[in-house]
């Protein structure tokens, strides 16, 4: 996946990074007030323009050795949990 913007969430994520995809459904504008992050053919994340609100396709829960994703949810959480301080 081909990261658009740097994002504090992706920091230090190779370039591009690989995650399990499993489509059913896909965005393909953002909603007002969001832009892309990453990509690969469909949008797999994105955020709001605060960056208070990110959204992926992509499964960084999903546990398997090629996904160099998982951090992302870690990071998530984290920054989540920071916030409610």
């Amino acid at each position: 996946m081909n990261l658009l913007v740097d994002d504090p969430l992706f920091k230090d994520l190779p370039r591009p990074f690989t995650a399990p995809e499993v489509h059913g459904w896909a965005v393909y504008d953002p909603p007002k007030g969001f832009e892309v992050v990453a990509e690969s053919g469909y949008i797999q994340a994105l955020r709001s323009q605060d960056g208070r609100i990110h959204g992926t396709q992509f499964h960084p829960e999903i546990k398997v050795p090629y996904n160099q994703a998982e951090v992302v949810l870690q990071r998530f959480l984290e920054d989540a949990l920071a916030r409610t301080k």
